[in-house]
């Protein structure tokens, strides 16, 4: 089985699941063609990726204990050093989102938002 097939495989067993949502229960899949059929947007917002901040402000801290590279801007761990506080504060990851109205949306996952990306491409 090749690469490609394997992970055709893994986003049709990823949109046949059940989901509930408003009392309805439905297939990933037909919740994304039902959104899309009745006009919804999908789009992908930079959200606050806390994770990676958590993790870069620790890195952070622990270089602050020993040796804090400055000086020389183009030394390696200086680098680093620089990069790690930016992602302490700065550090964003993609959302994929379909809003219902203004103001309700649902979160979608890498391969639904995929699918309904091809979906839309498909029918226009």
């Amino acid at each position: 089985m090749s690469i490609s097939k394997a992970a055709a495989a893994k986003a049709a067993k990823h949109l046949s699941k059940l989901v509930r949502r408003d009392g309805v229960v439905k297939t990933r899949k037909g919740w994304i063609d039902h959104f899309c059929e009745t006009g919804c947007r999908v789009v992908v917002a930079e959200v606050p990726d806390t994770a990676k901040r958590k993790s870069a402000a620790s890195q952070v801290m622990v270089m602050k204990r020993g040796w804090v590279p400055t000086g020389n801007e183009k030394h390696p761990e200086t680098i680093r050093f620089r990069q790690l506080e930016r992602d302490a504060f700065e550090a964003t990851k993609p959302e994929y989102r379909v809003f219902i109205d203004e103001t309700t949306f649902y979160v979608l996952s890498k391969t639904e938002y995929d699918y309904s990306q091809q979906r839309s491409s498909n029918v226009a």
